[in-house]
C-alpha cells in the first residue's frame, strides 16, 4: 500500500515542479541580450521596378497583385485603363487596394499633402487609357468637380480623369505609375424573364438601371455597353444577355358552356330542326345530316372537350290534323299585367309569328307583344279567330307555397353580440338588413303561408347580459383517458395545464386539439378562466359516466380533477395494508447483511 501511495506522489510532485519552473524561461530573453524579435510595425514595399517598355506587363509582381485592366468600350490591342466614374461610383477592389499600397509607400518618407491632388490623366475618347498622372493644387481639382476626400473620384475634364489620392511631401508629375490608374466596376444586373403560357413569347423584362446603355436586339437578346468610366466583372465593357428560351407551356383553355339550342317538331313528316344557334366564343356548322358541330375558338374548351356536337334530331312523326294549314298560326291574347289572363284567340300568318320572336313549329311559344301572348298551334282549314276556346290558353300555374325556415340565433356572454346565424338556402332571396333583421322574398311561383311573399325576422332582443369569464391564456383545460378507459366510453379526468405543455405537443391554439402521452389520450377544450381550477369544473365536460380501473404509467400532471364513479382503488397502505409491514421487514433485512459484512473485513 505504501508503494502504491509512492507511485502516485512522485508523479503529482513533478507536475507541480514543472507548473512553477517552466514560467521563468519566458522571462529569461531581454532586449539586452538580443534575444528579442523585434516586431514588424509594416511591411516593406518593394519598388516598383520600371516596365522595359510602356506597356503594362499582365503578370503580377512579387510585392502585390496588379489590378486588373477594367473592360473598355472598344476592343483594342493596347491595354485600356477606364476614364474616372461618376460622383460616388464603386471603383473597382483591385484600384482601390493599389491606390491605399502606393499611399503607405509614401508615406515612409512623408505624410499626405492635404492640398495637393494625384490625377490620373487619360487620352482618346472616353473611358481613354490612362496617358500620365499630374499632381494639382487641391482648388484646381474641387473646380474640377472632384468631391473633396473622394479616391478615386471624379476629376471632370475633356477626357474624364480621375482623383486617386493626396499628394506626398513634394511629389511630381510622373512619381506615380499609371497602373495605379482605375476604373470603375458595374455589377450585372439580373433581368427578369416573362414567359407566359403559350409559344414563342418569352421575353425580358424591364432591366435595372445603371451605368451602362440598354440595347434591346431583334431576336430578343439584350446588349449592355458600360458607361465611360466603367466596366463589367472579368474586364469587358460590353455583356450580351442571350434570348431567353421559351418553355412552350401550353396555356390552360377557358372552359364554356355550350349554349342551348332550341328545335321544332311541327306535324308532319321530316320537318325536325334546331333553331338558330346563340352566338358565342366558337364557330358553328350545319351538318348535312341535321347535326349541329360547334368548335370553341383557340384558348377555349367545352366540358367534352375543343367540340361539342349536338346530334341529328329525330322527328316525332306526328300527322297533321285534316286541313291543317303550316301558313297560319293560332294566337292566345292576354290583358293584365304579365302575365295576365286570357282575352281572346287570334289567327296570324306565320310571318308575323316569327316577326313577333316565334320559333317556327315551338307551340306552346312566345308572341312577344306587349301582354306576352303565346303561339299554340297551326291554324286549321279555314280557321277564324274565337273559333279556339279560351280554356286552351295555358296560365300561370298556382303558386307554390313554402315554409318560413328556422334560423339559429346566437347569443355568448356579455351584451350587444346577439345575431342570427346562417339562413337555410330555399326559394327565396335573402337580404340581412344594417339593423340586424332578415327579409326573406319568395322567388316568383312561391309563397309564404298566408299569401305572403316576404317574411321578416326581427331585429334579435339580448336575452343573455352574463359577463363573460376573464380567459387565462397562459393554461388550457383538457380531458384525459387512459388507453383502456377511452376505448370503454367512460368519462375522464379534467386537467389544466400550463400552455407551453401543449405547444410542445404541437398545439397551436385551435380547440378541440388532442393527443397521446404516456399511455394516455389528452384532448384540450378550452382556456382555462381566472383562477379557475381543475375540481371546480363539472366532471360531465369530458365524456360519458362509467367505471374504469386505474391503469398504470397514467399518471397526469398539473391540476387534477377526479375521475367521476371510478372503481375502487386497490388497499395498499395504512394501518390494515401491507406495503408498512413489508417496507419494515426490507430495512430490517438490509441491517443484518450490514452487520454481516463488518465482521467479515474485521
Amino acid at each position: 500500500m505504501r508503494g502504491g501511495r509512492f507511485a502516485l506522489v512522485v508523479p503529482t510532485a513533478l507536475l507541480a515542479i514543472t507548473a512553477m519552473v517552466s514560467p521563468s524561461f519566458a522571462d529569461d530573453v531581454t532586449p539586452g541580450d538580443g534575444g528579442e524579435t523585434p516586431a514588424v510595425t509594416e511591411t516593406p514595399v518593394p519598388s516598383a521596378e520600371p516596365d522595359p517598355t510602356p506597356e503594362v506587363d499582365p503578370a503580377p509582381e512579387a510585392e502585390a497583385p496588379e489590378p486588373k485592366s477594367e473592360p473598355k468600350p472598344d476592343a483594342k490591342s493596347e491595354p485600356k485603363a477606364a476614364p474616372a466614374p461618376t460622383a460616388g461610383a464603386a471603383f473597382s477592389d483591385a484600384a482601390q487596394a493599389k491606390v491605399s499600397l502606393r499611399v503607405q509607400a509614401a508615406a515612409k518618407d512623408d505624410e499626405p499633402d492635404n492640398k495637393k491632388v494625384v490625377v490620373c490623366k487619360y487620352v482618346g475618347t472616353p473611358p481613354g487609357v490612362p496617358h500620365h498622372v499630374i499632381v494639382v493644387s487641391k482648388n484646381a481639382a474641387l473646380a474640377a468637380g472632384w468631391t473633396e476626400g473622394q479616391f478615386p473620384g471624379p476629376f471632370a475634364d475633356a477626357h474624364d480623369s480621375v482623383a486617386i489620392r493626396w499628394a506626398v511631401g513634394n511629389e511630381q508629375p510622373g512619381d506615380e505609375e499609371l497602373g495605379s490608374c482605375p476604373l470603375a466596376e458595374e455589377a450585372l444586373p439580373e433581368i427578369p424573364v416573362n414567359d407566359p403560357c403559350g409559344p414563342d413569347n418569352a421575353a425580358y423584362g424591364a432591366v435595372p438601371t445603371g451605368n451602362y446603355t440598354i440595347v434591346r436586339n431583334l431576336d430578343g437578346s439584350i446588349t449592355l455597353k458600360a458607361d465611360p468610366g466603367y466596366e463589367f466583372p472579368g474586364g469587358t465593357d460590353e455583356n450580351v444577355y442571350p434570348a431567353p428560351t421559351d418553355e412552350n407551356v401550353p396555356c390552360e383553355p377557358v372552359l364554356i358552356d355550350a349554349p342551348t339550342v332550341p328545335s321544332s317538331d311541327p306535324c308532319g313528316p321530316d320537318n325536325v330542326a334546331y333553331g338558330e344557334v346563340p352566338a358565342g366564343d366558337y364557330d358553328v356548322a350545319l351538318n348535312d345530316d341535321g347535326s349541329i358541330t360547334l368548335t370553341a375558338h383557340e384558348g377555349s374548351t367545352f366540358a367534352d372537350g375543343p367540340t361539342h356536337t349536338y346530334p341529328a334530331l329525330v322527328d316525332n312523326g306526328v300527322v297533321c290534323a285534316e286541313g291543317e294549314d303550316e301558313d297560319k298560326v293560332v294566337v292566345c291574347k292576354y290583358v293584365g299585367p304579365p302575365p295576365g289572363v286570357p282575352d281572346h284567340i287570334i289567327v296570324v300568318s306565320k310571318a308575323s309569328a316569327l316577326n313577333q320572336g316565334w320559333v317556327e313549329g315551338q307551340f306552346p311559344g312566345p308572341f312577344a307583344d306587349a301582354q306576352d301572348s303565346v303561339a299554340i298551334r297551326w291554324a286549321i282549314g279555314n280557321e277564324q279567330p274565337g273559333d279556339e276556346e279560351l280554356v286552351n290558353c295555358p296560365t300561370e300555374e298556382e303558386p307554390s307555397e313554402i315554409d318560413v325556415p328556422e334560423v339559429p340565433v346566437n347569443d355568448p356572454c356579455d351584451t350587444g353580440n346577439a345575431s342570427y346565424g346562417e339562413v337555410p338556402l330555399g326559394d327565396y332571396v335573402i337580404t340581412y338588413n344594417q339593423d340586424g333583421s332578415i327579409t326573406l322574398e319568395a322567388h316568383e311561383g312561391f309563397h309564404f303561408p298566408g299569401d305572403a311573399t316576404m317574411h321578416t325576422y326581427p331585429v334579435l332582443v339580448e336575452e343573455n347580459t352574463e359577463a363573460c369569464p376573464v380567459v387565462d391564456d397562459t393554461r388550457v383545460v383538457l380531458c384525459t383517458y387512459p388507453d383502456v378507459a377511452r376505448a370503454s366510453d367512460v368519462l375522464g379526468t379534467v386537467v389544466i395545464l400550463d400552455l407551453a405543455d401543449l405547444v410542445a405537443h404541437g398545439f397551436a391554439g385551435l380547440f378541440p386539439y388532442e393527443y397521446s402521452d404516456a399511455g394516455a389520450t389528452w384532448t384540450a377544450i378550452r382556456f382555462a378562466s381566472e383562477g379557475e381550477v381543475a375540481e371546480d369544473i363539472e366532471g360531465v365536460l369530458c365524456g360519458v359516466a362509467g367505471e374504469v380501473e386505474e391503469q398504470p404509467g397514467t399518471e397526469v400532471p398539473g391540476e387534477v380533477g377526479g375521475i367521476v364513479e371510478a372503481a375502487e382503488l386497490p388497499n395498499t397502505g395504512g394501518p390494515s395494508g401491507f406495503l408498512v409491514p413489508l417496507g419494515a421487514g426490507l430495512v430490517l433485512a438490509g441491517a443484518a447483511l450490514v452487520l454481516a459484512r463488518r465482521r467479515e473485513t474485521a
